[in-house]
């Protein structure tokens, strides 16, 4: 029997295409397939607390074997790989029971993991980022480790990067000290629970007799509760708000719900903020940064607050003539509601205004009818061919049962050039009732790993959409459902092809400011009319768009992007002052920042948006809202250069899946991705693709 075991294994490593090693084996990952899979969702209330149970136990368990090990006798497999091990199953439950809180069709599957998740939350900190066992671990094998992976990239990279969390959980620091620090984040937690809580149950609203809204739809209007005496009232929602801002005609009701839009949060909110900024500030000098917005950049691509700002300032300089012609565009034929100041700038209320006005005008498109062009039933399969040409993989629709929920659709991803499994892709697509609409996303289940040989070992994601299944007719999309299929792709694929030999740094898990970059860049296909041409097929008549109606669809989405990209570099620029030293007055740093940014919107003094902008309270995040331009331009670089060979090109294809998403997060991004490009990326591409 042991020599049949013993054949069994050689067999199997040399089927899997491993080479000879010198060292011993330390691992071989199971080729999980769809009955595993489904093996692993729980099914009951009671299996998903029996998961949360086995995760704790599982980390304490492997701890404990870490822990009895000699400090002179620490090796790979004795230390790391026990935590691997331990850290992949643990990373795998959590995935699982995140999806199960949102999109179980059972109410009390989603209860029970929402409550199993909150009671890993409650041991997670403790067992993995503050655990003294493993840090003294990982130190002791650093320093004493002799077997041949000690010195591995892949080995050496997990170790200082480990050390690094480690160092910023404030294990470098006496107890005392971490104490405080532990104290200090609890308040930062509280603090900002309180900033979002007075937003989020902030409850005013405008009161606009029927003569007030004219512009709105009868569908909207609906839609709205009304007064005894049969006025509209508008709930200061962000929905609401946009609807209101781009739709309403009269220019006294926009006035008005805009302030007390963003008077949402205030005053309250402004003692809270400065409290919070003081106690970010004491947290980050206690860990040796600056400024809280150090603390926060120094694990990113763009490592500290002053290359941020050069960015961002860089950004809105050469922004500046775009902005300047979109806004002469705008006004040209301005609505009848409207005027502009003294001195020749509009007012923030009607800003979305005149930006609908004008593409209404400009570009004849009935969003309506354009859906009528993408049928569910032709966008799905037909995006499954695109992209299995570019990344020459095949996807194969699977038999699916005892999902999470009923309509879910499961296809196994092949590669073309190893004839491997990567992994298993699910779409669940449709509303239903106690599916959680957080807008269209995706969820890791489970991650890609390598195993010993450098094969990849099969993840599993889902994308998940809210959209209607009719009964008697086709799901159709419009332009925007389609950007956001094809940008949810770009993420499950990365976390799919992300296969690395440390689960932490697998598929997405990357710098905070490139994990965008991949979804990004599949967002650009929608642009390109060869893809529009293959994925409209008009319900009825099965005809694509025509060349005419392609070209204004791309015009309308492009123009308005200065505008908007100005926008988000002022509120990039808003959300890194408010990290950095703390000043009573943050509103008088935002009109600053506002005069000297808009030369075309006119600043409001009772706009106090700041007390409302829930990014600043974000305590893992705040620094970072600049990341969303920084991974434009990323984007649009390694886009171009796509396109320049070809989107249906699968060389350029398993060019990039080998440079850009097989690392995952193992490599240095700027390495990454000079890699693939050959140089550093640079703005160019990204201005190239403004539309004056």
């Amino acid at each position: 029997m042991k020599r049949f075991k013993s054949v069994f294994l050689v067999f199997l490593m040399i089927f899997a295409g491993c080479k000879r090693k010198k060292v011993v084996q330390e691992r071989l990952c199971s080729r999980v397939d769809l009955e595993q899979i489904t093996t692993l969702i729980p099914k009951t209330s009671e299996e998903v607390y029996a998961l949360s149970a086995q995760t704790i136990d599982l980390l304490k368990q492997a701890f404990v074997k870490i822990d009895h090990v000699a400090a002179e006798k620490r090796s790979y497999a004795n230390t790391l790989l026990v935590y691997e091990q331990a850290y992949f199953h643990f990373l795998t439950y959590q995935k699982i029971l995140q999806m199960l809180a949102k999109l179980s069709e059972d109410s009390g599957i989603q209860t029970a993991a929402n409550v199993a998740l909150l009671e890993l939350d409650e041991h997670v900190r403790d067992l993995l980022t503050r655990n003294v066992t493993l840090h003294q671990a990982f130190d002791e094998y650093e320093k004493y480790g002799k077997d041949p992976y000690r010195h591995i990239k892949p080995v050496t990279f997990f170790l200082d990067s480990s050390f690094v969390q480690f160092a910023r959980q404030g294990l470098n620091v006496s107890i005392p000290d971490r104490n405080m620090l532990v104290e200090c984040e609890q308040e930062m937690n509280h603090l900002a629970g309180k900033f979002c809580s007075n937003v989020l149950h902030d409850q005013r609203h405008l009161i606009v007799s029927p003569d007030d809204v004219s512009g709105f739809s009868a569908e909207f209007l609906s839609t709205l509760s009304k007064d005894d005496e049969e006025n509209y009232i508008l709930p200061t929602d962000p929905a609401t708000f946009k609807q209101v801002m781009q739709d309403c005609r009269n220019a006294q009701t926009r006035r008005e719900y805009f302030l007390l839009y963003y008077q949402k949060g205030y005053p309250h909110n402004e003692v809270i903020l400065y409290d919070l900024q003081n106690k970010r500030q004491e947290f980050a000098q206690k860990l040796g940064f600056d400024t809280f917005a150090a603390f926060q950049l120094d694990l990113q691509m763009i490592k500290t607050p002053k290359k941020a700002e050069h960015f961002l300032w860089s950004m809105i300089k050469d922004l500046q003539p775009y902005d300047d012609a979109e806004f002469a565009s705008m006004i040209r034929y301005l609505p009848s509601s409207v005027a502009l100041t003294s001195d020749k700038k509009l007012q923030p209320w009607d800003y979305d205004f005149v930006m609908k006005h004008y593409q209404n005008k400009h570009f004849k498109i009935d969003d309506e009818q354009i859906s009528e062009y993408f049928p569910l039933y032709h966008v799905l399969p037909t995006m499954l061919q695109q992209l299995s040409r570019f990344f020459h993989i095949e996807l194969e629709q699977q038999e699916f049962e005892n999902a999470w929920a009923p309509d879910v659709l499961c296809y196994r991803i092949r590669s073309m050039k190893h004839q491997g499994v990567l992994g298993y892709l699910f779409f669940d697509l449709y509303e239903r009732e106690g599916k959680h609409n957080d807008g269209m996303e995706q969820f890791m289940i489970i991650p890609a790993i390598r195993d010993d040989c450098s094969i990849p070992c099969v993840g599993a994601c889902a994308v998940v959409a809210h959209w209607k299944k009719e009964k008697n007719q086709t799901t159709l999309l419009t332009f925007k459902d389609l950007q956001n299929l094809y940008v949810q792709m770009g993420d499950a694929l990365h976390n799919i092809f992300g296969a690395t030999r440390f689960s932490q740094f697998s598929g997405n898990q990357v710098a905070y400011d490139f994990a965008t970059v991949p979804s990004k860049v599949l967002r650009h296909w929608i642009l390109q009319p060869e893809i529009l041409q293959e994925l409209s097929h008009h319900r009825r008549t099965g005809i694509a768009l025509n060349r005419a109606e392609m070209e204004q669809l791309i015009a309308r989405e492009k123009f308005g992007r200065a505008t908007k990209t100005m926008k988000q570099l002022f509120l990039s620029l808003v959300a890194l002052h408010a990290c950095e030293n703390p000043t009573k007055n943050m509103h008088h740093v935002i009109e600053k920042l506002h005069k000297k940014i808009f030369k075309h919107c006119a600043y409001v003094g009772e706009n106090y948006f700041e007390m409302s902008f829930l990014p600043v309270a974000d305590n893992d995040h705040a620094a970072l809202y600049y990341t969303n331009m920084w991974s434009d331009v990323i984007a649009a670089d390694l886009f171009a250069y796509i396109d320049k060979h070809g989107i249906m090109n699968h060389e350029v294809g398993m060019q990039y899946v080998t440079e850009i998403l097989s690392p995952g997060g193992s490599r240095n991004a700027y390495e990454m991705i000079k890699r693939f490009l050959g140089h550093p990326f640079h703005r160019k591409a990204f201005f190239e693709e403004l539309s004056f």
